[in-house]
């Protein structure tokens, strides 16, 4: 509590003392400004007008100090020695700069022949010839005066490549076909400077595209397919397993058991064989290892079984849960009974579902059943038929 209070003490002092030392804008009625290479600032300052209005807010932008005659005639010379520098040499676009003496100087530019040199410097390459003398005219401006600079500079086309040759040359024959007049044709020249030139049509093909889409759809198709042919062997097997399970829990519960102890038994036998390596992963049994798990950590049986029932979707479990909560209410009586019942009708399941499944493996053999024909019949009929031919 001291520390804190020490804190907040020391936090004050900074305050005031920043308060007392900040320095005021405001000098016996003016204030300072910037020199002329400062920058502009604004100030927030209060304004009394008489009676009829206190404390009004008044933003004040303070510009830098404006130059003299003599000092915008220097830093013009200054800045046509810049200039003059730049224009030198030019090689590529034209070297103008909007600013000169660190923004002091303002320039505006014009060049002519008209149409060489854009607003922003770039050099039109194709319109030069091989060597162009170009005026350029530039409006120097500082502060509230101005001076206007006119200077000559030579600008040499470009060397072009063979390939930009050719180009340019192939440009200015097409030009020339399409300035003649009443004619409906454009006649594509076929060679430049011994160079022969052959034209073709860019085409975008369509087919490329909708093969790449197609593979794509079918693909995402077949992944698809094969998440619901995954999903649907992985409750073949939960349901397969279901009348082992049962079957299991009606002989421990039978040989006196408790449903807890009988669970933690088939828990204990699976995971031994998988210590083993005696059988693979199975989701049924890792989910009953979860559920004994949670029985021995405390918790209730009505919420280890939800757990159980949303994590195997198959509807047989959801049933056998109802089963194992009914106990939970009326009591162990009569539920060897109703499991071995269970137990029965889960094996008559096994069975129906052993039959469907042999069905289903029979009408897949068929498609490579019919190719082993067709390429036996052919086998046979080719050599048959060439014989006829004979």
């Amino acid at each position: 509590m001291k520390k804190k209070g020490l804190i907040f003490l020391l936090l004050l002092i900074v305050a005031i003392f920043a308060d007392v030392t900040s320095e005021s804008v405001l000098k016996n009625g003016y204030v300072e400004r910037d020199d002329i290479y400062g920058e502009e600032k604004t100030l927030q300052l209060q304004l009394d007008i008489g009676e009829i209005e206190e404390n009004y807010p008044y933003s004040l932008e303070v510009i830098p100090v404006a130059p003299t005659q003599t000092e915008a005639e220097t830093y013009f010379e200054e800045a046509i020695a810049e200039i003059e520098a730049d224009f030198m040499e030019v090689k590529g676009d034209v070297p103008m700069r909007t600013e000169y003496m660190s923004g002091i100087v303002e320039a505006d530019w014009s060049f002519q022949p008209y149409g060489l040199v854009s607003s922003e410097g770039k050099v039109y390459t194709e319109k030069l010839e091989k060597e162009n003398i170009i005026q350029a005219q530039v409006e120097l401006s500082c502060g509230a005066y101005e001076r206007i600079y006119t200077f000559s500079f030579l600008l040499e086309a470009p060397k072009m490549s063979t390939k930009e040759q050719v180009l340019m040359q192939v440009k200015d024959q097409l030009k020339q076909e399409m300035e003649k007049e009443g004619s409906s044709k454009v006649q594509l020249p076929t060679e430049v400077e011994g160079i022969p030139l052959k034209w073709s049509e860019k085409r975008e093909f369509v087919t490329p595209k909708i093969i790449l889409l197609e593979a794509l759809v079918l693909l995402w198709v077949a992944s698809k397919r094969k998440e619901k042919e995954d999903e649907k062997k992985r409750l073949t097997e939960m349901e397969r397993n279901y009348a082992d399970i049962v079957s299991q829990l009606s002989l421990l519960l039978g040989a006196g058991m408790t449903i807890r102890q009988a669970w933690n038994r088939i828990a204990s036998q699976y995971r031994f064989k998988r210590s083993t390596e005696m059988i693979d992963p199975n989701p049924v049994y890792e989910s009953i290892l979860r559920m004994n798990r949670r029985f021995m950590e405390g918790e209730s049986e009505r919420a280890v079984y939800q757990q159980f029932v949303d994590e195997i979707p198959a509807p047989c479990y959801h049933k056998l849960m109802r089963i194992l909560l009914g106990n939970l209410e009326k009591g162990t009586q009569g539920i060897c009974i109703r499991l071995e019942e269970e137990s029965r009708q889960a094996f008559e399941k096994r069975i129906l579902l052993a039959k469907k499944l042999g069905e289903e493996a029979s009408t897949k053999m068929l498609v490579p059943l019919m190719i082993m024909l067709m390429i036996v019949m052919g086998m046979v009929m080719v050599p048959a038929l060439l014989g006829f031919q004979v």
